[in-house]
């Protein structure tokens, strides 16, 4: 009997941490977390819940989608529709897009950060 809970116990933890490793993908969706304007100490950042240009800035307010085979969509904050390029990730946590306007993309855990124009901008998947 102790076997088999042992046993069950171990496949079970094995299960959990494949779920686990599942969830820490480059590919989702990254919604709005925040935005910086400006250079240097002259920057203001912008949070969700906060108002920009008199737009309410919301989690949806800019979304990236990164697929898994390379391709992505873009809605920025003065758009309604969703423009679409494609992705790749380089081994020191740098993101290559091309199509979509992005520049100076890195990715640490669960949020990308780039600069789109003057702005710098955070989104958290």
């Amino acid at each position: 009997m102790k076997k088999l809970a042992v046993s069950l116990v171990s496949v079970l933890a094995v299960v959990v941490l494949c779920f686990s490793l599942a969830g820490c993908g480059v590919s989702g969706t990254y919604k709005f977390e925040s935005l910086t304007v400006g250079i240097g100490n002259l920057s203001t950042t912008y949070e969700v819940g906060k108002e920009y240009n008199g737009k309410k800035l919301e989690a949806g307010s800019i979304r990236l989608v990164l697929n898994k085979d390379g391709t992505c969509t873009f809605k920025s904050l003065d758009s309604d529709t969703e423009i679409s390029g494609t992705w790749e990730e380089k081994d020191d946590g740098k993101i290559d897009f091309s199509g979509i306007g992005i520049t100076n993309a890195t990715r640490d855990g669960n949020k990308i950060t780039f600069d789109l124009g003057v702005m710098k901008i955070t989104l958290k998947k």
